[in-house]
């Protein structure tokens, strides 16, 4: 009788668990598995390692689950953590950017202050070489008359000379005495005293307007020095992510630098000449200064 017990006991308890999805279904509830063994109020020895059979395997799938759970949870810090990092490091681009960009702007400001500063430079340079450019032509005109006035003291002397040696040979001629009164009051108003002070006041101003070229031109190239190291600078500095504007007013950075170099060139070239012409003045003077003694004696 015992054992029809036993056998209809674990029957009772074999069935609902064979029924129930504690077995299949990983989320079936573990109360259930209590429930069926406290049902069985005499559990034989057969009923109970069914029961511990079904616990110990409910035990291992939430053993399971709480492992993936774990291992899910850790993919998902380090996903976190590597997205963090990396938003952290683009937020660090990102401002290495702006502040370079704004050192860039600052760069190019200045550089459109000097080369402002170049402009009206060479402005300046310009007016003052026009107004030597005209002081040239008053000297060289002056130097014209001057020729023209020792070609009329000159012929007087000639034509004094041969008819003196006529007079004294032949029959008396009438004397042009009108020639010679022009001759003398022109070498009175022409002494050489006065045009050796022009001459000399003539050559200290252009002298004078030469050093001041001399210095602007100077000054022009050595702004023009500092503007091109600059500019070597920015372009070695090679930074990220340039904006197209940056590129565009570099670039004319780079065509006005090249202006203000030909300008510079242009007024070195200026000032040869200037040089030149002051050489062939004094060269003009001294001969003049020396035909006029020669003249007076």
């Amino acid at each position: 009788m015992f054992s029809c017990a036993g056998e209809s006991v674990v029957d009772e308890i074999a069935v609902p668990m064979a029924q129930s999805p504690a077995v299949h279904n990983r989320y079936w509830d573990s109360s259930d598995s209590f429930r069926l063994c406290a049902s069985a109020a005499r559990c034989t020895h057969a009923s109970w390692d069914v029961c511990e059979m079904a616990r110990l395997e409910e035990i291992n799938e939430t053993r399971n689950r709480s492992a993936q759970m774990e291992r899910t949870m850790r993919w998902w810090t380090e996903c976190t953590a590597t997205w963090r990092g990396k938003w952290k490091q683009m937020k660090d681009e990102r401002n290495r950017a702006r502040e370079e960009t704004e050192a860039a702007l600052e760069q190019l400001k200045e550089a459109h202050e000097k080369i402002d500063s170049l402009q009206s430079t060479k402005r300046r340079s310009d007016a003052d070489v026009a107004r030597l450019k005209a002081q040239l032509t008053t000297a060289l005109n002056l130097s014209d008359n001057k020729k023209l006035i020792q070609k009329l003291f000159t012929a007087p002397a000639v034509e004094n000379t041969t008819q003196t040696e006529d007079e004294a040979g032949d029959e008396p001629r009438p004397s042009n005495s009108f020639l010679n009164g022009f001759c003398e009051s022109a070498q009175r108003e022409a002494t050489p005293s006065d045009s050796e002070d022009n001459d000399a006041e003539v050559t200290k101003a252009l002298e004078a307007e030469v050093g001041v070229l001399a210095a602007r031109c100077s000054e022009l190239e050595a702004l023009y020095s500092e503007t091109r190291t600059e500019l070597q600078q920015l372009r070695e500095r090679e930074v990220p992510q340039t904006p197209s504007r940056l590129s565009k007013e570099i670039e004319m950075l780079k065509t006005e630098r090249d202006e203000a170099r030909s300008q510079v060139e242009t007024l070195m070239m200026e000032k040869e000449f200037l040089m030149q012409q002051l050489k062939m003045l004094k060269k003009s003077a001294a001969a003049s200064t020396s035909t006029e003694s020669l003249a007076n004696r």
